[in-house]
């Protein structure tokens, strides 16, 4: 605004929307800096945050603080929505809700949101829906689930609308399959990634039955592994066992009690989420 006025009062042109877009860059770099410094799970933050939670084409707020896990504020978040007993979970949505994903009660609900900053997910948002993957996946498993390893063959996206069948092994936190572009065994650590039902739109995969793999280190150039099964049991088979490294029990039920436990800081920031809408 300075920079306009005196303009304007020594009669200089200037672009406006181009010191206007330079503005916006620096902030929002800024803003990535002080999320990353609060994005720590270790120890307890005196700030609390308002998260944007969607259902049935409506919305709530809800105040979290750093240590909190999703577990301590479901109670809360079944109340202001309203929806009374039943089997509910909360989803993360990425990529304008071409990724999916049930978030477990053990994690800690900052964290999540914190993702969704990331220019690269495009829109994202938080909403309940009903609580139907734990089911397929535990189904799915089967004579698998006391089995430490699984293995088997995947078509994996290599860019620009190319797929290739590999063969994959999960052994304890490892995913691995070959590379032909690096010509060697490509190797994903399990606990430093997030996986999700479904995949970006337009990569055009070879069946609907997609997940995908996306890194917790935003500083990484390739954020999303992609992979496509080709029966729709295999799917829940793969996802069960990547979802069973982070997470032993299929914990995603929104659970109300008698007691919820919030933080009411006398710092109070705004952390709004985009809405689904």
């Amino acid at each position: 605004s300075l920079i306009v006025f005196f303009a304007w009062f020594f009669h200089v042109e200037v672009d406006e929307e181009a010191i206007m877009r330079e503005v916006l860059r620096q902030a929002e770099e800024e803003l990535k800096k002080i999320m990353s410094n609060i994005a720590a799970p270790e120890g307890s933050s005196q700030t609390s945050w308002i998260v944007e939670v969607s259902y049935r084409r409506e919305s709530v707020n809800i105040r979290i603080d750093a240590g909190q896990t999703l577990r301590d504020v479901s109670a809360e978040i079944l109340q202001r929505t309203k929806l009374g007993d039943g089997d509910y979970a909360l989803y993360e949505f990425l990529c304008d809700g071409a990724l999916k994903r049930p978030v477990h009660l053990s994690e800690y609900l900052l964290n999540t949101t914190v993702t969704l900053w990331d220019e690269r997910v495009q829109r994202s948002w938080l909403a309940i829906d009903t609580n139907s993957m734990k089911e397929k996946m535990r189904k799915a498993a089967g004579k698998y689930a006391d089995d430490s390893q699984e293995h088997g063959r995947l078509h994996v996206y290599e860019g620009k609308k190319r797929w290739r069948e590999v063969e994959v092994k999960v052994s304890q936190e490892t995913l691995s399959y070959d590379n032909s572009r690096l010509r060697g065994r490509c190797s994903v650590n399990l606990t430093q990634n997030t996986w999700y039902l479904g995949c970006e739109a337009g990569i055009s995969p070879p069946s609907e039955y997609c997940f995908t793999l996306r890194s917790t280190d935003q500083t990484k150039d390739e954020q999303f592994k992609v992979f496509s099964a080709t029966e729709e049991q295999d799917l829940w088979r793969w996802l069960w066992r990547i979802n069973s490294v982070k997470h032993q029990e299929l914990d995603y039920r929104l659970v109300k009690s008698k007691r919820a436990v919030l933080s009411t800081s006398s710092h109070r920031s705004s952390f709004i989420l985009p809405n689904e809408r």
